[in-house]
C-alpha cells in the first residue's frame, strides 16, 4: 500500500512538474507588453503601444525606425507564422513538419519561388532594400528577444531560423498562391471542354459575361443562349461529367468592398468598406497596426499589415482610405510544348527537399526561359510550358508602400498601377468625397491565341 502511495505521489509530483514548466515556457515566449529595451539600429526612440484588444502602435522619427520597431512587433508576436508563410511559398515546409507536407512542397518547388524572390531583390531599388533590412533587423531582434522561443518550435523539436530579406518577398509569394490560379486549372479546364464539346454548348459553360456583369462605362456583353437537348448527350461526354462532378465539391468563395462618394455622405467624406474573405486561420492572417512618424513627411496610418511585410496592406492614412478584394481573373497561362513555335529552350534543374527525420529527397524539374514545365493530368500529361505573372520579378515590389504618402485619389489610383501585388480590385476615397476603382497589380498582355 506504501508503493502505491509513494507512486502515485510521484506521478502527481511529475505531472505537476511538467505542467509548471509547460506554464512558464508559454508565458516566456510571449512578447514583452512594458518596460524599455535597446534595439540596435534605431537612430532615435521610438515608442511601442498596445491597445486592450492587442492593436499594435508604432511612433518613430523616420520610416527606416519605423519598419525596425514594425519587424520587433511582427518578430515577438507572428514569427511562427510568419515561417509557415515564407516556407508555404518556397516548398520547405517538410523540413520543419515531416512527411506529411512532402507533396506540397514537391508541387511548390517547381516554381523555384526562392530564387525568383532572389531576382525580385537584384532589381530592387535602394529604398526597397533599406526598408527591407530594417525590417529583417527588427524580426530577427524580436525572436532574439523572446525569453523563450514561440512554443510551436519547441512541440515540433526544431529551432527556429532567422529571417532574411528575401523572407518577405516568399510572404508575398504565398498571397499570389492563395490568390490566384497558379497551375492555370481554369484555362486547362476551358481547354477540356473545348476540346469535348460542341462550340454551342462550351460558351454556354464558359461565357464572357452575363446579366450581372457591370462595366464602368456601361457596356454589356450579349448572354450565351441555353443549348438545347439536340446539342449534347451528357452521357456521350464522360470526361466533362467527371469535370463537373469536381467542380461541384469546390467551395465559392469571394469579397467585397464598396465606397460611398462625399455627396452622399454627411460628413462629405468618402466611405470606403473592405471585406477580405480568406481562410480562417489562428492566428489571423491579417495584424492591426498604426504606424505614425513625425517630421518633414509626418504620417498617420492605420489598417492592416501582413506579418511578414513592412508596410500597411489596407487601411487609411487621413486622406486616403483604400482596400481590396480578389479579381478573380486570369493571370497564367499553359501551352502545350508541341504547339509552341519556334520550339522552346527546355532546361533540367533538381531541387533539394529536406525532411525532418528522414534524408533529403532530390527531386527532378524542368523549366524554360519563361516558366517551369509540367505535365497536364487532363491530356495524358502532355508536357506544358506554365506562365504565371508571379514568374515576373516585375510583377512584384514594396510600392504598395508608397500609399502611405498618397494624398489624394489621383495619387492614390496612379500608385496602385505601379504597385507588385497578385492583381486585386482596389477601392479608394478621399477627404474630399471622390471615390476610385482600378486593379492594381500588373496585367499581362496577351495575342489573339492568348499568348503573352
Amino acid at each position: 500500500m506504501k508503493t502505491l502511495r509513494l507512486l502515485f505521489r510521484t506521478l502527481l509530483l511529475m505531472l505537476l512538474l511538467a505542467a509548471a514548466l509547460l506554464y512558464f515556457g508559454l508565458q516566456a515566449s510571449k512578447p514583452q507588453l512594458d518596460g524599455e529595451r535597446v534595439l540596435a539600429g534605431l537612430s532615435a526612440p521610438v515608442s511601442l503601444q498596445r491597445d486592450a484588444q492587442g492593436s499594435v502602435t508604432i511612433q518613430a522619427g523616420n520610416r527606416l525606425d519605423l519598419a525596425r520597431a514594425t519587424g520587433f512587433a511582427h518578430g515577438q508576436d507572428r514569427f511562427f507564422q510568419m515561417d509557415l508563410s515564407r516556407r508555404d511559398a518556397a516548398g520547405e515546409l517538410s523540413e520543419l513538419i515531416g512527411p506529411a507536407t512532402l507533396e506540397h512542397d514537391i508541387a511548390r518547388r517547381a516554381h523555384d519561388m526562392r530564387r525568383r524572390a532572389e531576382q525580385v531583390l537584384a532589381q530592387a531599388p535602394p529604398e526597397d532594400l533599406a526598408l527591407l533590412q530594417a525590417y529583417t533587423a527588427g524580426v530577427n531582434a524580436g525572436l532574439d528577444a523572446l525569453a523563450a522561443r514561440p512554443f510551436e518550435y519547441a512541440l515540433l523539436q526544431q529551432p527556429p531560423v532567422p529571417w532574411r530579406m528575401q523572407d518577405s518577398l516568399l510572404v508575398s509569394y504565398a498571397m499570389w498562391f492563395d490568390l490566384t490560379d497558379e497551375h492555370c486549372e481554369i484555362a486547362a479546364q476551358r481547354a477540356l471542354i473545348a476540346d469535348s464539346l460542341p462550340p454551342a454548348v462550351a460558351g454556354f459553360v464558359f461565357p464572357q459575361g452575363s446579366d450581372w456583369d457591370a462595366a464602368l462605362d456601361d457596356s454589356r456583353l450579349p448572354v450565351a443562349p441555353m443549348p438545347g437537348p439536340e446539342a449534347l448527350d451528357l452521357r456521350e461526354a464522360p470526361a466533362v461529367m467527371q469535370l463537373a462532378r469536381r467542380q461541384a465539391e469546390v467551395p465559392e468563395r469571394g469579397s467585397n468592398n464598396w465606397a460611398v462618394a462625399g455627396s452622399r455622405s454627411v460628413s462629405g467624406r468618402a466611405m470606403v468598406a473592405d471585406d477580405m474573405h480568406l481562410g480562417l486561420r489562428l492566428p489571423h492572417i491579417w495584424y492591426r497596426l498604426r504606424l505614425q512618424l513625425d517630421g518633414p513627411q509626418p504620417l498617420d496610418i492605420s489598417g492592416l499589415s501582413l506579418p511578414g511585410l513592412p508596410l500597411i496592406v489596407a487601411g487609411s492614412n487621413g486622406h486616403v482610405a483604400w482596400g481590396f478584394t480578389n479579381s478573380y481573373g486570369q493571370w497564367c497561362s499553359r501551352q502545350p510544348l508541341a504547339q509552341i513555335q519556334p520550339a522552346p529552350v527546355i532546361q533540367s534543374w533538381s531541387a533539394e527537399i529536406r525532411i525532418k527525420g528522414r534524408a533529403p529527397q532530390q527531386q527532378q524539374y524542368q523549366r524554360s526561359s519563361l516558366g517551369p514545365v509540367l505535365p497536364n493530368p487532363a491530356f495524358d500529361g502532355r508536357p506544358e510550358q506554365l506562365q504565371w505573372l508571379a514568374h515576373q520579378p516585375a510583377a512584384t515590389n514594396l510600392r504598395l508602400a508608397w500609399l502611405e504618402q498618397a494624398q489624394n485619389l489621383d495619387e492614390a489610383l496612379q500608385i496602385a498601377a505601379r504597385v507588385g501585388i497578385p492583381p486585386q480590385n482596389f477601392v479608394a476615397g478621399d477627404r474630399d468625397g471622390r471615390i476610385g476603382w482600378t486593379i492594381a497589380g500588373r496585367i499581362p498582355l496577351r495575342d489573339e491565341a492568348g499568348a503573352w
